[in-house]
């Protein structure tokens, strides 16, 4: 991961570079596009556009013969002057994007090879040892005459269930709630005064 990042970083680097040594030279171009459009004679804004590609194309090639890359330098040319005014003596659009995108990169990635490198140090320090300590052993205890006796287990008993009741008390029991609605008097009359 660190070599991506460092290629990344220096590709950057370089664009970066390369877009500042041709943004230094292009005063000369930008006057040549300036007196294009203050001009009101065709021909005139003709010969500065002109001039104005020429001077382009020369910064071109010495900023990329500065940093060998002059195999990147082209002969392409714009067609028109509309061109020429709104296209020479700037960086194509696609690196400004890319130089505006990528602003922060450089600084970002030296924090987090800093950090990678903390960390990988903090990995490789000395640990402390720490020793098993084994437990001293228990004496051993007397020979016995008679094997040890066994721990006796309890064992569960399923809970009693009741019994259901049969059809006598059943018949018993709905007399008795049916004399326990009965009116005290008329309880009295059929069960008798002693009861």
């Amino acid at each position: 991961m660190i070599k991506y990042v460092l290629f990344f970083v220096a590709c950057r680097y370089l664009i970066q570079s390369v877009s500042n040594t041709y943004l230094e030279g292009t005063s000369r171009c930008r006057e040549l596009l300036a007196f294009a459009k203050e001009t009101d004679i065709e021909s005139a804004r003709n010969v500065y556009c002109f001039e104005a590609v020429q001077e382009d194309q020369r910064l071109t090639l010495e900023t990329l013969s500065k940093y060998k890359l002059g195999f990147l330098a082209t002969n392409a040319t714009y067609a028109y002057d509309s061109e020429v005014l709104e296209h020479a003596c700037k960086l194509p659009w696609y690196i400004s994007e890319l130089l505006e995108w990528t602003a922060g990169v450089t600084s970002l990635s030296l924090v987090w090879l800093a950090y990678s490198a903390v960390t990988w140090l903090w990995s490789k320090r000395s640990k402390p040892v720490i020793k098993h300590v084994t437990p001293p052993s228990s004496p051993s205890s007397p020979p016995r005459s008679e094997p040890p006796k066994g721990v006796r287990k309890r064992v569960q008993r399923p809970p009693k269930v009741p019994k259901p009741p049969t059809r006598e008390q059943k018949s018993l029991m709905n007399n008795l709630s049916k004399l326990a609605n009965l009116s005290p008097k008329l309880r009295d009359r059929i069960m008798g005064e002693d009861v």
